[in-house]
């Protein structure tokens, strides 16, 4: 299971107290997290330090330092600054006897159409192994519909648009930590969103979203629709962002109940 790190700033800078965490990222291959790009854009490595807060005491250690930022693989030629949406890898200290590494293990994941609320989509299994090779290997892949994976960066690469605004990120499946819904649809996402005016409540842009992206999208085609949020969310989504962040800092079943509970309220519309 990818250990889900929660990453600080080490020093009260540009804003932000030592204990503000200011993304998520996921522990890839060995000694590697994966965020976003404008989490980390214009902080030193040297001012970020990481622990895993919903992981075991073992992992629970917020002195990790952060030794480089580097751009994701994708993004080598273009770096950073390009494109907002970028991601990043953090490499980071792997000295001493914590196993700061995530084993190569088989996720199943799932590749929608560009038609995403077609019943149709294409299953496989990806083998994640290395950092700088994140779009891993398919094994086994298990085809519903639509060509053989060739290239998995379209595994845990996607991109949605909806009206003006866009969804970008890169994503695990989620069936580890969510069981009791349709697991397939969700993604653990390093995602961004540019944000406009419709969508500036209820999500959380450089934190790291779970995302399921049929109901997103549903919600966004009735909130653009009706130009402003449903009265009766209005209240949830409001406090939806200072909520989350009160409870990924408890544990990350409690953040997983708030966005259960969340979602059932959302049902009605969704």
């Amino acid at each position: 299971m990818n250990l889900i790190a929660g990453i600080y700033v080490s020093n009260n800078i540009q804003g932000h107290k030592k204990d503000d965490m200011i993304c998520h990222g996921v522990l890839v291959g060995t000694g590697h997290l994966l965020t976003t790009a404008s989490c980390v854009k214009g902080i030193n490595s040297s001012d970020l330090v990481y622990d895993f807060p919903y992981s075991s005491k073992d992992y629970h250690d917020r002195e990790n330092k952060v030794n480089e930022i580097f751009p994701h693989f994708m993004y080598k030629e273009s770096g950073f600054e390009s494109n907002e949406f970028n991601l990043a890898i953090l490499k980071i200290d792997v000295t001493g006897n914590r196993d700061y590494s995530s084993p190569a293990i088989d996720y199943t994941l799932t590749r929608y159409p560009e038609d995403i609320n077609s019943d149709k989509k294409i299953s496989g299994k990806l083998t994640i192994t290395n950092p700088e090779d994140m779009h891993g290997k398919v094994m086994d892949a298990e085809i519903t519909t639509g060509p053989e994976f060739k290239d998995c960066l379209y595994c845990i690469d996607y991109k949605l648009d909806v009206g003006e605004n866009l969804v970008n990120g890169a994503g695990f499946f989620l069936k580890e930590y969510i069981s009791n819904d349709k697991a397939g649809y969700y993604l653990l996402g390093m995602a961004n969103v540019k944000k406009t005016k419709l969508i500036s409540k209820g999500l959380d842009s450089n934190q790291g979203s779970f995302i399921d992206l049929r109901k997103f999208k549903k919600w966004m085609d009735y909130v653009i629709e009706h130009g402003q949020s449903p009265k009766k969310l209005v209240g949830r989504f409001a406090n939806y962002e200072a909520e989350a962040k009160k409870l990924r800092l408890k544990n990350f079943s409690a953040m997983n109940s708030f966005i259960t509970n969340l979602k059932k309220e959302c049902n009605e519309y969704l």
